[in-house]
Protein backbone atom coordinates (compact mmCIF):
# COMPACT_ATOMS: atom_id res chain seq x y z
CA UNK A 1 0.00 0.00 0.00
CA UNK A 2 1.24 3.47 -0.87
CA UNK A 3 0.09 4.79 2.50
CA UNK A 4 2.80 2.86 4.38
CA UNK A 5 5.85 5.00 5.24
CA UNK A 6 8.34 2.82 3.25
CA UNK A 7 6.24 3.15 0.10
CA UNK A 8 5.75 6.86 0.70
CA UNK A 9 9.51 7.22 0.90
CA UNK A 10 9.71 5.58 -2.50
CA UNK A 11 7.24 8.09 -3.85
CA UNK A 12 9.43 10.83 -2.40
CA UNK A 13 12.34 9.27 -4.29
CA UNK A 14 10.27 9.31 -7.47
CA UNK A 15 9.54 12.97 -6.88
CA UNK A 16 13.25 13.64 -6.37
CA UNK A 17 13.93 11.83 -9.63
CA UNK A 18 11.38 13.97 -11.47
CA UNK A 19 12.83 17.17 -10.02
CA UNK A 20 16.55 16.41 -10.16
CA UNK A 21 17.11 13.91 -12.98
CA UNK A 22 19.15 15.20 -15.89
CA UNK A 23 16.88 13.20 -18.19
CA UNK A 24 13.81 15.25 -17.20
CA UNK A 25 13.38 18.86 -18.28
CA UNK A 26 13.44 21.10 -15.22
CA UNK A 27 10.01 22.28 -14.13
CA UNK A 28 8.14 19.92 -16.47
CA UNK A 29 6.93 17.48 -13.79
CA UNK A 30 3.91 17.88 -11.51
CA UNK A 31 3.60 14.94 -9.12
CA UNK A 32 0.29 14.42 -7.30
CA UNK A 33 1.99 12.91 -4.24
CA UNK A 34 4.11 15.93 -3.41
CA UNK A 35 1.19 18.29 -4.06
CA UNK A 36 -1.05 16.20 -1.80
CA UNK A 37 1.40 16.10 1.12
CA UNK A 38 1.96 19.83 0.79
CA UNK A 39 -1.81 20.34 1.08
CA UNK A 40 -2.25 17.76 3.86
CA UNK A 41 0.52 19.32 5.98
CA UNK A 42 -1.52 22.56 6.14
CA UNK A 43 -5.03 21.10 6.41
CA UNK A 44 -6.71 19.70 9.51
CA UNK A 45 -7.19 16.95 10.54
CA UNK A 46 -4.66 15.47 8.11
CA UNK A 47 -1.84 17.65 9.33
CA UNK A 48 -1.81 15.63 12.58
CA UNK A 49 -0.61 12.55 10.68
CA UNK A 50 1.99 14.41 8.62
CA UNK A 51 5.67 13.92 9.53
CA UNK A 52 7.78 16.70 8.10
CA UNK A 53 11.08 14.92 8.83
CA UNK A 54 10.55 12.34 6.10
CA UNK A 55 7.60 13.95 4.29
CA UNK A 56 5.15 11.09 4.96
CA UNK A 57 1.82 10.44 6.65
CA UNK A 58 1.62 7.83 9.39
CA UNK A 59 -2.13 7.26 9.62
CA UNK A 60 -3.60 5.05 6.90
CA UNK A 61 -7.19 6.22 7.34
CA UNK A 62 -6.24 9.87 7.22
CA UNK A 63 -3.96 9.26 4.23
CA UNK A 64 -6.74 7.88 2.02
CA UNK A 65 -9.51 10.12 3.33
CA UNK A 66 -7.30 13.15 2.86
CA UNK A 67 -6.36 12.07 -0.66
CA UNK A 68 -10.01 11.83 -1.68
CA UNK A 69 -10.72 15.19 -0.05
CA UNK A 70 -7.72 16.71 -1.83
CA UNK A 71 -9.04 15.61 -5.22
CA UNK A 72 -12.28 17.47 -4.48
CA UNK A 73 -10.50 20.78 -3.89
CA UNK A 74 -9.80 23.39 -6.55
CA UNK A 75 -6.05 22.86 -6.23
CA UNK A 76 -6.23 19.05 -6.23
CA UNK A 77 -8.95 18.44 -8.80
CA UNK A 78 -6.49 18.39 -11.70
CA UNK A 79 -4.70 15.42 -10.12
CA UNK A 80 -7.84 13.29 -9.79
CA UNK A 81 -7.15 11.50 -13.07
CA UNK A 82 -3.63 10.57 -11.92
CA UNK A 83 -4.80 8.13 -9.22
CA UNK A 84 -7.01 5.07 -9.61
CA UNK A 85 -8.43 3.61 -6.38
CA UNK A 86 -9.15 -0.06 -5.89
CA UNK A 87 -12.71 1.00 -5.12
CA UNK A 88 -13.86 4.53 -5.90
CA UNK A 89 -16.65 4.21 -3.35
CA UNK A 90 -14.24 3.17 -0.60
CA UNK A 91 -10.75 4.71 -0.95
CA UNK A 92 -9.65 2.89 2.21
CA UNK A 93 -9.17 -0.24 0.06
CA UNK A 94 -6.09 1.37 -1.40
CA UNK A 95 -4.66 2.66 -4.65
CA UNK A 96 -4.58 0.42 -7.73
CA UNK A 97 -2.35 2.62 -9.90
CA UNK A 98 -1.12 6.18 -10.25
CA UNK A 99 0.84 8.28 -12.71
CA UNK A 100 2.78 11.50 -13.10
CA UNK A 101 3.63 13.43 -16.24
CA UNK A 102 7.02 14.88 -17.10
CA UNK A 103 8.89 15.89 -20.22
CA UNK A 104 12.26 14.38 -21.10
CA UNK A 105 14.93 16.14 -23.13
CA UNK A 106 14.87 13.77 -26.10
CA UNK A 107 12.22 14.22 -28.80
CA UNK A 108 11.40 12.61 -32.14
CA UNK A 109 13.65 15.16 -33.83
CA UNK A 110 16.62 15.24 -31.46
CA UNK A 111 19.86 13.40 -32.19
CA UNK A 112 19.99 9.96 -33.73
CA UNK A 113 17.76 6.99 -33.09
CA UNK A 114 20.38 5.57 -30.75
CA UNK A 115 20.41 8.87 -28.79
CA UNK A 116 16.65 8.65 -28.30
CA UNK A 117 16.88 5.00 -27.25
CA UNK A 118 19.64 5.83 -24.73
CA UNK A 119 17.56 8.70 -23.31
CA UNK A 120 14.60 6.36 -22.87
CA UNK A 121 16.76 3.77 -21.11
CA UNK A 122 18.32 6.41 -18.84
CA UNK A 123 14.86 7.50 -17.69
CA UNK A 124 13.87 3.91 -16.99
CA UNK A 125 17.09 3.14 -15.11
CA UNK A 126 16.85 6.29 -12.98
CA UNK A 127 13.23 5.51 -12.14
CA UNK A 128 14.06 1.90 -11.28
CA UNK A 129 16.64 3.11 -8.77
CA UNK A 130 14.07 5.41 -7.21
CA UNK A 131 11.33 2.75 -6.98
CA UNK A 132 13.09 -0.31 -5.60
CA UNK A 133 9.94 -2.45 -5.62
CA UNK A 134 9.90 -2.27 -9.42
CA UNK A 135 6.36 -0.88 -9.43
CA UNK A 136 7.12 2.19 -11.54
CA UNK A 137 7.27 2.31 -15.33
CA UNK A 138 8.38 5.15 -17.57
CA UNK A 139 6.21 5.27 -20.67
CA UNK A 140 5.43 7.61 -23.54
CA UNK A 141 3.81 7.03 -26.91
CA UNK A 142 7.16 7.79 -28.54
CA UNK A 143 8.79 4.93 -26.62
CA UNK A 144 6.83 2.47 -28.77
CA UNK A 145 8.86 3.64 -31.77
CA UNK A 146 12.13 4.27 -29.93
CA UNK A 147 12.33 0.68 -28.72
CA UNK A 148 13.41 -0.49 -32.17
CA UNK A 149 16.62 1.53 -32.08
CA UNK A 150 17.95 -0.76 -29.36
CA UNK A 151 17.99 -3.86 -31.53
CA UNK A 152 17.46 -2.81 -35.16
CA UNK A 153 21.18 -2.69 -35.97
CA UNK A 154 21.79 -6.24 -34.73
CA UNK A 155 18.68 -7.46 -36.54
CA UNK A 156 19.81 -5.75 -39.73
CA UNK A 157 23.22 -7.41 -39.62
CA UNK A 158 21.62 -10.81 -38.95
CA UNK A 159 19.11 -10.44 -41.78
CA UNK A 160 21.78 -9.24 -44.21
CA UNK A 161 23.92 -12.26 -43.33
CA UNK A 162 20.97 -14.59 -43.96
CA UNK A 163 20.14 -12.87 -47.27
CA UNK A 164 23.74 -13.04 -48.44
CA UNK A 165 23.95 -16.72 -47.47
CA UNK A 166 20.81 -17.49 -49.48
CA UNK A 167 22.12 -15.52 -52.46
CA UNK A 168 25.46 -17.31 -52.24
CA UNK A 169 23.68 -20.66 -52.36
CA UNK A 170 21.63 -19.68 -55.40
CA UNK A 171 24.66 -18.24 -57.23
CA UNK A 172 26.60 -21.41 -56.50
CA UNK A 173 23.80 -23.57 -57.95
CA UNK A 174 23.78 -21.46 -61.13
CA UNK A 175 27.52 -21.07 -61.63
CA UNK A 176 28.98 -23.90 -59.49
CA UNK A 177 32.56 -22.72 -60.02
CA UNK A 178 33.91 -21.73 -56.63
CA UNK A 179 36.37 -18.96 -57.64
CA UNK A 180 33.73 -17.25 -59.77
CA UNK A 181 31.07 -17.67 -57.08
CA UNK A 182 33.43 -16.15 -54.50
CA UNK A 183 34.08 -13.16 -56.78
CA UNK A 184 30.34 -12.59 -57.31
CA UNK A 185 29.59 -12.81 -53.58
CA UNK A 186 32.40 -10.37 -52.77
CA UNK A 187 30.96 -7.92 -55.31
CA UNK A 188 27.46 -8.27 -53.85
CA UNK A 189 28.68 -7.92 -50.26
CA UNK A 190 30.78 -4.88 -51.17
CA UNK A 191 27.74 -3.30 -52.82
CA UNK A 192 25.60 -3.69 -49.70
CA UNK A 193 28.40 -2.40 -47.47
CA UNK A 194 29.00 0.63 -49.70
CA UNK A 195 25.28 1.40 -49.91
CA UNK A 196 25.07 1.31 -46.11
CA UNK A 197 28.13 3.54 -45.75
CA UNK A 198 27.10 6.07 -48.40
CA UNK A 199 23.58 6.22 -46.93
CA UNK A 200 25.12 7.41 -43.66
CA UNK A 201 26.97 10.24 -45.40
CA UNK A 202 23.74 11.12 -47.23
CA UNK A 203 22.05 11.64 -43.86
CA UNK A 204 20.00 8.44 -43.89
CA UNK A 205 19.59 6.95 -40.40
CA UNK A 206 19.02 3.27 -39.81
CA UNK A 207 15.35 2.53 -39.21
CA UNK A 208 12.85 -0.09 -40.32
CA UNK A 209 12.36 1.60 -43.72
CA UNK A 210 16.09 1.73 -44.48
CA UNK A 211 16.46 -1.85 -43.25
CA UNK A 212 13.94 -3.05 -45.82
CA UNK A 213 15.67 -1.18 -48.64
CA UNK A 214 19.08 -2.54 -47.63
CA UNK A 215 17.72 -6.07 -47.85
CA UNK A 216 16.24 -5.26 -51.26
CA UNK A 217 19.69 -4.00 -52.29
CA UNK A 218 21.02 -7.54 -51.83
CA UNK A 219 18.57 -8.86 -54.39
CA UNK A 220 19.12 -6.06 -56.90
CA UNK A 221 22.91 -6.26 -56.74
CA UNK A 222 22.73 -9.97 -57.63
CA UNK A 223 21.43 -9.01 -61.08
CA UNK A 224 24.37 -6.70 -61.70
CA UNK A 225 27.01 -9.28 -60.76
CA UNK A 226 25.64 -12.79 -61.28
CA UNK A 227 25.07 -12.33 -65.03
CA UNK A 228 28.66 -11.19 -65.57
CA UNK A 229 29.94 -14.11 -63.51
CA UNK A 230 27.80 -16.62 -65.42
CA UNK A 231 28.90 -15.20 -68.79
CA UNK A 232 32.53 -15.46 -67.70
CA UNK A 233 32.01 -19.10 -66.72
CA UNK A 234 30.58 -19.98 -70.14
CA UNK A 235 33.23 -18.10 -72.13
CA UNK A 236 36.23 -19.89 -73.62
CA UNK A 237 39.83 -18.78 -73.87
CA UNK A 238 42.30 -17.13 -71.56
CA UNK A 239 41.17 -15.08 -68.56
CA UNK A 240 41.48 -11.86 -70.55
CA UNK A 241 39.58 -13.29 -73.51
CA UNK A 242 36.83 -14.62 -71.26
CA UNK A 243 36.46 -11.25 -69.52
CA UNK A 244 36.21 -9.41 -72.83
CA UNK A 245 33.59 -11.83 -74.08
CA UNK A 246 31.59 -11.70 -70.80
CA UNK A 247 31.60 -7.91 -70.51
CA UNK A 248 31.04 -7.41 -74.23
CA UNK A 249 28.10 -9.80 -74.35
CA UNK A 250 26.47 -9.22 -70.95
CA UNK A 251 27.70 -5.73 -70.05
CA UNK A 252 25.26 -3.75 -72.25
CA UNK A 253 22.12 -5.53 -70.93
CA UNK A 254 23.35 -5.07 -67.37
CA UNK A 255 24.04 -1.38 -68.01
CA UNK A 256 20.58 -0.98 -69.53
CA UNK A 257 19.05 -2.58 -66.44
CA UNK A 258 20.98 -0.19 -64.18
CA UNK A 259 20.08 2.88 -66.21
CA UNK A 260 16.41 2.01 -66.70
CA UNK A 261 15.96 1.23 -62.99
CA UNK A 262 17.49 4.57 -62.02
CA UNK A 263 15.45 6.51 -64.60
CA UNK A 264 12.25 4.89 -63.32
CA UNK A 265 12.75 6.39 -59.84
CA UNK A 266 13.82 9.88 -60.95
CA UNK A 267 10.25 11.03 -60.47
CA UNK A 268 10.84 10.66 -56.71
CA UNK A 269 13.85 13.02 -56.69
CA UNK A 270 11.70 15.93 -55.43
CA UNK A 271 9.49 13.87 -53.13
CA UNK A 272 8.51 15.44 -49.80
CA UNK A 273 7.34 12.30 -48.00
CA UNK A 274 10.00 10.56 -45.93
CA UNK A 275 9.45 7.03 -47.23
CA UNK A 276 9.70 8.19 -50.86
CA UNK A 277 12.78 10.32 -50.14
CA UNK A 278 14.54 7.31 -48.62
CA UNK A 279 13.28 5.09 -51.45
CA UNK A 280 14.94 7.38 -54.00
CA UNK A 281 18.17 7.66 -52.00
CA UNK A 282 18.55 3.94 -51.37
CA UNK A 283 17.65 2.84 -54.90
CA UNK A 284 19.98 5.45 -56.41
CA UNK A 285 22.84 4.13 -54.28
CA UNK A 286 21.92 0.52 -55.04
CA UNK A 287 21.79 0.96 -58.83
CA UNK A 288 24.92 3.10 -59.11
CA UNK A 289 27.07 1.17 -56.65
CA UNK A 290 25.65 -2.20 -57.69
CA UNK A 291 26.40 -1.40 -61.34
CA UNK A 292 29.90 -0.21 -60.48
CA UNK A 293 30.71 -3.40 -58.59
CA UNK A 294 29.18 -5.59 -61.28
CA UNK A 295 30.75 -3.93 -64.33
CA UNK A 296 34.06 -2.73 -62.86
CA UNK A 297 34.96 -4.43 -59.57
CA UNK A 298 33.82 -7.94 -60.51
CA UNK A 299 35.92 -8.13 -63.72
CA UNK A 300 38.95 -7.04 -61.71
CA UNK A 301 38.27 -9.77 -59.14
CA UNK A 302 37.93 -12.33 -61.93
CA UNK A 303 41.37 -11.45 -63.25
CA UNK A 304 42.73 -12.62 -59.89
CA UNK A 305 40.45 -15.57 -59.16
CA UNK A 306 39.51 -16.67 -62.68
CA UNK A 307 41.42 -19.12 -64.82
CA UNK A 308 41.85 -20.00 -68.47
CA UNK A 309 39.23 -22.15 -70.14
CA UNK A 310 40.96 -23.43 -73.25
CA UNK A 311 39.97 -26.70 -74.90
CA UNK A 312 42.86 -28.99 -75.68
CA UNK A 313 43.30 -29.50 -79.46
CA UNK A 314 42.10 -32.84 -80.68
CA UNK A 315 44.64 -35.05 -82.51
CA UNK A 316 43.50 -35.97 -85.98
CA UNK A 317 43.91 -39.72 -86.73
CA UNK A 318 46.70 -40.46 -89.20
CA UNK A 319 45.54 -42.21 -92.33
CA UNK A 320 48.07 -44.65 -93.74
CA UNK A 321 48.22 -45.10 -97.47
CA UNK A 322 48.31 -48.46 -99.07
CA UNK A 323 51.78 -49.83 -99.43
CA UNK A 324 53.06 -48.42 -96.15
CA UNK A 325 55.60 -50.77 -94.70
CA UNK A 326 54.87 -52.81 -91.62
CA UNK A 327 57.70 -51.07 -89.77
CA UNK A 328 56.15 -47.69 -90.38
CA UNK A 329 52.75 -48.94 -89.21
CA UNK A 330 54.32 -50.20 -86.00
CA UNK A 331 55.99 -46.82 -85.38
CA UNK A 332 52.68 -45.01 -85.94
Amino acid sequence: DLNSPPRQEELNNVNSFLVNSSSVIEGSSDFWFSAYLNWASQTAPYAAAYVAANNTMTDEGLFYDGLQAFFNTSSGNRYAGDVQFQNDQNPQEGIFASRSAAQIGATEFSGTGQDRYDAMQNVRDDLARAMVYDDARAFANSFIFWERFGFIRDELVKNLAIALAVMASIVFLLIYTLPIVASVIIAIGATVLDVWGMAYFWGVQINFVVTIFLLIAVGLSVDYSAHIGHAFKEAKGTVEERLVEAVKGTGPPVFNAIFSTWVSILILANAQTYIFIVFFQMFTLTTLLGGFHGLVVLPVLLTFFGSDNVDEPKQEPIELKEGTSTAVKEIV
